[in-house]
């Protein structure tokens, strides 16, 4: 009877590991980006790396489990993974619209000039295409700022409240501009 248990048992093992293994590379990269994203809504962020870069590794030619991985080093401050993780997301798909903005976001965060205006240009871009996107018009104030623009920084503020008159942050951050 024990033999028989045992032989169930591996027979159902096997079976288990077999219809895993028979999932399709994407099917399990969405699988580990789901996982991810889970990790990073409980700010688990290097179990959420982890699953990024199973993802990553399982279709390398897709830009998306680079973004999450830049996104979830960001979230961690690990500032130069991020940077590296966005860059290759972007070496994929030049048009990953969140990549971009990820890593103008970071950009903003240095005082390196040249950084500073590689994420004006970046945000420029993107406003091209989304002229209302609040992220984009925030971060590219905030970098105007850094670049000692402040007329310009006032203008993307006051473009970002015609969009969204409620919006607070934007409110917030003009009236700062304005008083300094």
């Amino acid at each position: 009877m024990k033999l028989i248990k045992i032989i169930g048992y591996s027979s159902l093992l096997l079976l288990l590991l077999l219809a895993a293994c028979s999932r399709s590379p994407e099917a399990r990269r969405d699988a580990h980006i789901a996982k991810g994203k889970a990790f990073v809504s409980k700010q688990d962020y290097s179990r959420a790396i982890l699953e990024f870069r199973n993802a990553a590794r399982l279709t390398p030619k897709d830009a998306e489990p680079y973004y999450q991985l830049g996104a979830a080093f960001a979230s961690a401050r690990e500032f130069g993974p991020a940077a590296a993780a966005l860059r290759k997301a972007l070496e994929l798909n030049p048009k990953h619209v969140q990549a971009q903005l990820k890593l103008a976001q970071l950009f903003a965060l240095t005082d390196d000039k040249k950084l500073l205006e590689d994420g004006r240009e970046r945000l420029q871009a993107l406003l091209n295409n989304a002229p209302n996107d609040r992220d984009a018009l925030h971060t590219l104030a905030f970098t105007e700022l850094k670049l000692g623009s402040p007329a310009t920084a006032s203008q993307m503020l006051e473009r970002a409240l015609a969009a969204a008159p409620g919006e607070l942050l934007s409110s917030i951050l003009l009236a700062h501009v304005k008083l300094s």
